[in-house]
């Protein structure tokens, strides 16, 4: 009876390890997938409570993230290099109206950029358009 209960311990304890070492750490894909993700990005999907995240909901996250205020915590890196040398500024242009008087009247708009220092991507946005978006040379 001893060694019978003796086998059962050592068989589970053996089990338990298996299972420790099998299932306690995160898979190679699983661990390979998160160094890809930007830590804000990381930061945004883990602190949405739901176990299972759709493609759908994934986005819905993002583009919350994207719109709250604050600006844009996606494009602290390059969407096209993945560089975090990303340049913010304001480019000027000078739009002409014509007065009532029928003499052209020049307004300055600015613009917010983002710049990548490393491939030249840009993304340009003002009050009255939606942003658009550049590829550097190559």
């Amino acid at each position: 009876m001893g060694s019978f209960l003796l086998g059962l311990l050592l068989g589970v304890m053996g089990a338990w390890l298996i299972a420790v070492r099998v299932f306690g750490r995160p898979s190679s894909d699983q661990q390979d997938l998160h160094d890809k993700l930007h830590p804000e990005v990381r930061r945004i999907l883990s602190a949405d409570a739901r176990r299972h995240l759709t493609v759908s909901d994934i986005r819905e996250l993002l583009g919350a993230a994207e719109n709250a205020p604050g600006g844009s915590p996606l494009h602290r890196i390059c969407p096209q290099c993945g560089s975090d040398r990303l340049y913010h500024g304001k480019d000027y242009a000078v739009e002409f109206t014509m007065g009532s008087d029928g003499k052209p009247r020049p307004a300055a708009l600015s613009h917010e950029t983002i710049e990548c220092e490393d491939c030249n991507w840009k993304i340009t946005a003002s009050a009255e358009t939606d942003a658009e978006e550049s590829q550097g040379p190559g």
